[in-house]
């Protein structure tokens, strides 16, 4: 029987392709930018605008082309192909595998296939160095199809218009935690501290990154490694980060012509809560998967009850 392994990222991919088999890598930060209730197709052209349009991908057209060839090779597993997903307990893993178990439930290649899916298993992947993955292999789980059902849950309250769909799905997971999708909950938790705090108006992110700079002016590097300490499950990368950064400038925070991030005065008065941010980057234009917070906040989370404010 082949074998398809799916993974995160390039890096876990380059360890991967040590086993001598096929390894596809699901490359989108999908917790940025517009995750819509859309048609494959009509997802990948979302997905690759956006990217695109924030410097987080080289072109449309390409990130367009490396979105639908990535779509296809898994549409054609079917059940003389066993499935192994390699993915980390954070927000950006998370976002990814229960977009693939979604797809591989109701996708394009669901519909085509005339005998059931072969043989899915997850590995969860520690944090820090990757070793010993074939001793992982032999320790990875089966997903049946109560796990693509769960995922498929959660990737339609991601996508949803409603930021209470997310905290639900995340209450219900926390009550009733599935087996195999263990750290799923957290993951939809995390996504909802990124809509704007009823305290300041900033998300999670943005918070820690101006509150890493209290100590003073920060270089890209240094930034990104102390807004990542902050994270129980640092899950962003550092173009990503950086790009979170630039969207503060110039009313939060201010970039030096080398590169440097410095606490602007609005940003200190944002902190001390004598300023709401939502007010001061007004005309909002974010999306949080489904939601779109556009001119004002279409919610607020609540980091005192962490919920959504009623």
């Amino acid at each position: 029987m082949a074998v398809l392994h799916v993974t995160n990222g390039t890096e876990a991919a380059r360890d991967l392709k040590t086993l001598g088999q096929e390894v596809l890598t699901w490359d989108d930060v999908l917790h940025e930018g517009p995750v819509l209730p859309q048609p494959p197709a009509a997802l990948r052209e979302t997905r690759a605008r956006f990217l695109a349009d924030a410097g987080l991908a080289s072109s449309f057209t390409e990130t367009r082309a490396r979105l639908a060839a990535r779509d296809a090779r898994l549409d054609a597993v079917d059940f003389s192909t066993k499935l192994v997903l390699w993915f980390e307990d954070d927000l950006y893993d998370q976002l990814q595998l229960v977009q693939i178990l979604d797809r591989l439930a109701t996708g394009e290649g669901a519909l085509r296939r005339s005998r059931p899916l072969g043989p899915v298993q997850l590995v969860h992947l520690p944090r820090g160095p990757r070793t010993f993955l074939r001793d992982r292999l032999a320790r990875a789980g089966s997903l049946g199809a109560d796990d693509h059902a769960t995922a498929a849950r959660a990737w339609a309250a991601v996508t949803a218009p409603d930021p209470r769909a997310v905290q639900d799905a995340s209450q219900r997971l926390t009550e009733r935690p599935p087996a195999n999708l263990p750290h799923l909950a957290a993951a939809l938790h995390r996504l909802l501290e990124e809509h704007p705090a009823t305290t300041d108006g900033l998300s999670r992110t943005e918070r820690q990154i101006l509150e890493a700079l209290q100590g003073g002016p920060l270089h890209p590097r240094a930034l990104f490694t102390a807004v990542g300490a902050r994270e129980e499950r640092p899950f962003f990368g550092d173009s990503t980060l950086w790009w979170r950064a630039g969207r503060l400038a110039p009313r939060l925070l201010t970039i030096g012509a080398d590169g440097t991030y410095a606490l602007a005065g609005d940003g200190r008065a944002v902190l001390a809560g004598e300023a709401d941010a939502a007010a001061l980057l007004a005309p909002l234009d974010r999306w949080v998967g489904g939601v779109h917070h556009r001119t004002t906040p279409a919610a607020r989370y609540d980091p005192a009850t962490r919920h959504l404010a009623a």
